[in-house]
């Protein structure tokens, strides 16, 4: 290109280039790069590259630019823009509109003719249409998960137990002390129990344990658990309905049991479970001192280094010498460098998410870290609290306030009013029994209750903005037990609060917290939330605790989800005494989708799990469940329909030019004055003058010398960004290419 023809060529070339971008927008919303040919002349947009996403509403990018006549060199410039945005972390996706530009930069011009051209592709930013681009380029563009910015959290990495065998078992876990209820219209013989996810029943002073289709017995919980012989005649009385059709089927019809029954676990605390089949097979990871043990369904390494066993549950590490004698420790601060290393593509390349520094851990914590937003009716949102007989309460230590016990619903007591939490929407009364209305402004009090307690995830509810009808609410991932905490994304806070249990009806009742380790649960890139994993949990997928009596129907709820991924927000309910419902809707999601909320009698039976992920995860968005209630803060269905292109291969480098990589490795930088790509080295990168003109109109020359260690950082991170963010360069693992890591823009 002739450098004389530049002026004028700039300015009509930078309109044009607005234009092309206004007119592509509306045919294709979800395309990267936007090129189109107009009067002859091919203009080519590509895809931002994040700089800053403030409050995660106000987003700052540099868009590389190109315009080229038939014939000639192209003309390459950077344009950084500042923008509104919606995101929708489900879906990944975010909408940007509203572009403004901050400031423009095209090597080569003169001041004069940078300001031409400045002037120009400001006169037409407000044409600029909506556009989508993927959550996970932004996030992995900026520098990642900054500690300083997330809310602190106080989380519990003491190990709990953790059982290992080499033989076939079962962990039956119990929400504290096992307890038992009777049955209505059964003998008092018969008696189940009520605080955990196994069918366990008790027949006098005899124990009986489903198990897939077949029954073991033994007169102790603590054991020795054997196949059952034939079941007490009792059993047969269970009710004919659908609480107890899959136990009723297991009596009438009892399985075959093994020859070699399952060794059975028995915990009333928090714990995990490792089954291998024989022996432990480790499996070389190449390029690390790493092997990962394959004839198990959980996640369990071998460092032949330390000599040292990882295993991983719920974002959290341990490791231990041996896993048949233990001790275990918490290793999550200290993993070995080489777990960053599992290849992204490999059978274990699942667990990256998990592993501190690593882009899939940023990507985590990025996503996690997007607020869910939804404006709520102040009229048609309505909420009924409910208490097991007279509400009781009890103090948040640290705090003035207190909470309530015996109730499934999440109740703060702040002086004299009361504040309740649900599905992401708080409300408001002069009393605990209501009536409730939509709150549009929450003691800052309730913000300060401490993360070792109960209900501290409703601290990430935020009353957003509200007008005379509506009032608008957030959310980040920890109301749903999912915390950013030193470079990983944790579930669950770790520690285990004793469940409420009274008497309603002459009948026991249980409320029950969320817990942290139920089975195996690990994060899933595809759903951003975590599930549980693999099956020595029993029936109900792990996560579940069996329910109570509700006297006003006479049914029974069981494997209610009270603890664990499938739990999404908030606590579970034995049942509801006011209404019959088995549950109040604060189980915003489960293994079988979003509940409806204000659904009645038994969620519906349970699926085994098989699959890594299980068939649920705290993916959905909460507000969902208020209907029509609430308008969601989301993009429309259907933007995440991304095209092939990786938004094309040119990067806007933070220091003005525009780059590509090399065929060969590293970058090469674009010369306008010649159309020659050049290829620049990584130890430094000589100055050179380029023209700028910043927010304030002024212009000038800055001296740019910027070492390779800076620009070539931000590009490698950009590059690896773009590609993230349409599945591309085998993301879930590696890290970025060239190195760079997360040290700023």
């Amino acid at each position: 290109m002739n450098k004389i023809a530049l002026p004028a060529f700039a300015a009509g070339i930078l309109t044009l280039c607005l234009w092309s971008l206004t007119c592509a927008a509306a045919q294709a919303a979800t395309t990267w790069p936007v090129t189109t040919n107009v009067n002859g002349i091919t203009v080519t947009f590509y895809e931002p590259q994040a700089t800053d996403w403030q409050d995660y509403k106000e987003l700052y990018a540099r868009v590389a630019v190109s315009a080229q006549q038939p014939g000639k060199a192209p003309m390459y410039g950077v344009v950084n823009l500042k923008a509104d945005t919606v995101a929708d972390a489900e879906g990944g996706t975010v909408v940007v509109s509203n572009v403004q530009v901050v400031s423009t930069s095209f090597p080569s011009l003169t001041a004069d003719q940078q300001k031409s051209a400045d002037t120009w592709i400001r006169s037409k930013a407000t044409e600029l249409g909506s556009r989508v681009v993927p959550l996970n380029t932004i996030v992995l563009s900026l520098k990642g998960a900054d500690q300083a910015s997330q809310q602190q959290v106080n989380l519990n990495t003491a190990p709990p137990k953790i059982f290992y065998s080499q033989t076939p078992a079962i962990l039956v876990s119990f929400d504290g002390k096992p307890i038992f209820s009777p049955i209505k219209g059964v003998s008092t013989d018969l008696s189940f129990a009520a605080n955990t996810n196994w069918n366990v029943f008790k027949v006098v002073e005899s124990y009986y344990l489903l198990n897939q289709a077949y029954w073991l017995q033994a007169s102790s919980l603590n054991g020795p658990w054997k196949a059952a012989g034939q079941l007490p005649a009792v059993m047969k009385q269970l009710p004919d309905d659908d609480n107890w059709s899959q136990v009723k089927a297991a009596v009438n019809a009892p399985g075959k049991a093994p020859a070699k029954v399952p060794t059975v676990w028995l915990a009333t605390e928090q714990a995990e479970a490792i089954v291998t089949k024989g022996d432990p097979k480790a499996v070389a990871i190449p390029n690390t001192a790493l092997a990962y043990i394959e004839n198990t369904d959980a996640a369990l390494f071998y460092d032949r280094t330390n000599k040292q066993y990882y295993y991983l549950t719920s974002g959290r590490w341990f490791s231990t010498a041996d896993p048949s004698t233990g001790p275990w420790t918490f290793a999550g601060k200290n993993l070995p460098a080489d777990f960053a290393k599992i290849p992204a593509d490999g059978p274990r390349g699942w667990v990256l998410p998990s592993v501190p520094g690593t882009a899939q851990a940023a990507a985590a914590i990025g996503a996690a870290s997007v607020p869910r937003e939804a404006s709520v009716s102040r009229t048609a949102a309505t909420l009924t609290v409910t208490y097991a007989g007279d509400p009781q309460f009890k103090p948040i230590p640290n705090t003035s306030l207190e909470y309530a016990v015996n109730t499934s619903f999440d109740v703060v007591k702040a002086g004299d009013t009361y504040y309740a939490c649900d599905n992401g929407v708080w409300f408001t009364a002069g009393s605990p029994n209501g009536p409730w209305t939509v709150a549009d402004n929450v003691p800052k009090e309730i913000y300060s209750i401490p993360s070792d307690q109960p209900l501290y995830n409703d601290t990430y509810v935020n009353v957003a903005s509200s007008d005379a009808n509506t009032v608008t609410y957030s959310y980040t991932s920890g109301y749903t037990y999912n915390y950013p905490w030193y470079g990983g994304l944790y579930y669950g806070m770790g520690y285990w609060y004793a469940p409420w249990y009274g008497f309603y009806g002459g009948y026991p009742l249980y409320y029950g917290w969320p817990r942290t380790y139920v089975g195996g649960a690990y994060y899933n890139p595809a759903t951003g939330g975590y599930a549980r994993g693999y099956g020595v949990y029993g029936p109900y997928g792990g996560a579940k605790v069996a329910g109570g009596y509700n006297p006003a129907t006479g049914n029974y709820w069981r494997g209610g989800a009270v603890y664990g991924p499938y739990g999404g927000a908030g606590r579970g309910t034995i049942y509801n005494p006011a209404t019959g419902n088995y549950w109040h809707g604060a189980a915003a999601w489960g293994p079988n989708g979003i509940v409806t909320r204000g659904s009645s009698g038994n969620i519906g039976s349970v699926t085994p799990y098989g699959n890594r992920y299980g068939a649920g995860a705290t993916s959905g968005n909460a507000y969902k469940n208020w209907g029509n209630a609430a308008t969601l803060k989301s993009p429309a269905a259907g933007s995440n329909q991304f095209k092939p292109g990786y938004g094309g291969n040119v990067y806007a480098g933070k220091d003005g030019n525009v780059y590509r990589p090399s065929a060969t490795g590293g970058w090469q930088q674009y010369n306008n004055a010649n159309g020659q790509w050049k290829n620049q080295t990584g130890s430094g990168w000589s100055g050179q003058n380029r023209g700028y003109t910043n927010s304030a109109g002024s212009t000038g020359w800055n001296n740019a010398a910027t070492r390779g260690n800076t620009t070539s950082s931000q590009l490698n991170r950009d590059s690896y960004a773009r590609s993230a963010g349409y599945g591309g360069g085998g993301f879930g693992g590696g890290g970025f290419r060239g190195g760079g890591g997360f040290r700023g823009r």
